[in-house]
């Protein structure tokens, strides 16, 4: 074989392997058809099974409300919702809150979600919600909540004495603000997340 003829043959060769890297990448683009992006993650779909993972650190604690806690940082979101959180776009949507806070006179009122149960099958209502802000705001949470003011339990919603729904909704969207049940331990953390 001639030395052009061994040219051609690795010109294809990476011309090949060009060609098989762009088609997986444009199947797993937006532009692909939802049926070839399928095997991505589809939100909380609930399969069964059981999880196992490694971390190269002992996991002895996980506490969402506290700053320090690397954790908590890294895996917190699998376990611990927010009230609100934000979508794919970026908008923020209720996630453990039933709708956007509605307004009434000088106040905001946030409705808790109905039928809520954390890992251990507690029921989560708007006391635990309420408990969780109060051990944020002594926690890590203090200065992210500095101009919120504490709810008021009405029933199964928060009501903030507040006009500024915006700045309530970020705040209630952020880990810091992460809902835990009463009687929350960091030693055998227990939320409402998909894990």
């Amino acid at each position: 074989m001639s030395d052009d003829a061994s040219d051609d043959v690795t010109r294809i060769k990476r011309r090949s392997l060009l060609k098989a890297t762009l088609a997986m990448g444009v199947g797993l683009s937006p532009l692909c058809p939802l049926s070839l992006r399928e095997a991505g993650a589809r939100g909380r779909t609930a399969v069964g099974g059981r999880l196992s993972l490694r971390v190269p650190w002992p996991v002895l604690t996980m506490d969402p409300h506290r700053i320090e806690d690397a954790t908590a940082a890294i895996f917190g979101e699998a376990l611990f919702d927010t009230l609100y959180m934000r979508d794919e776009s970026g908008a923020f949507v209720a996630s453990l809150a039933e709708s956007d806070p509605e307004p009434e006179g000088a106040s905001l009122r946030v409705r808790i979600r109905t039928g809520l149960r954390t890992a251990k099958g507690k029921a989560f209502e708007a006391r635990d919600a309420a408990g969780a802000m109060a051990r944020s705001r002594s926690l890590g949470g203090r200065a992210w909540l500095a101009d919120i003011p504490a709810p008021k339990i009405d029933g199964r919603s928060l009501v903030f004495a507040m006009r500024d729904a915006s700045r309530l909704v970020r705040a209630l969207a952020s880990p810091i603000v992460a809902m835990v049940p009463s009687g929350f331990t960091a030693d055998a953390p227990d939320g409402t997340g998909p894990m």
